[in-house]
């Protein structure tokens, strides 16, 4: 009785240290996201080195695409028809 006691607890004292080493890792996995998510939002923030989310202008010339001319501003959510440049101000 005494060595099927040991012997059960053996085993769940080695499930509870196989928990925790997956709990370690996943903690390691989290706070690499979190660190990942942090800096992509100190980058896009602060315009980031290309600017990556600033106000832009994208627009189609009608001569050169197959597509209609037309604009869309993505800050105002305007769709224009014309046959214009494309404006990164």
């Amino acid at each position: 009785m005494v060595e099927t006691r040991d012997t059960d607890l053996d085993r769940l004292m080695g499930h509870l240290k196989e928990r925790d080493v997956a709990y370690t890792a996943l903690q390691g996995v989290a706070s690499s996201y979190l660190a990942q998510i942090q800096e992509a939002a100190r980058v896009v923030s602060s315009g980031g080195p290309d600017r990556f989310v600033k106000p832009f202008h994208i627009t189609v010339d009608a001569s050169t695409s197959p597509w209609a001319a037309t604009s869309f501003n993505w800050m105002t959510m305007e769709v224009n028809t014309a046959s214009l440049t494309v404006d990164e101000n």
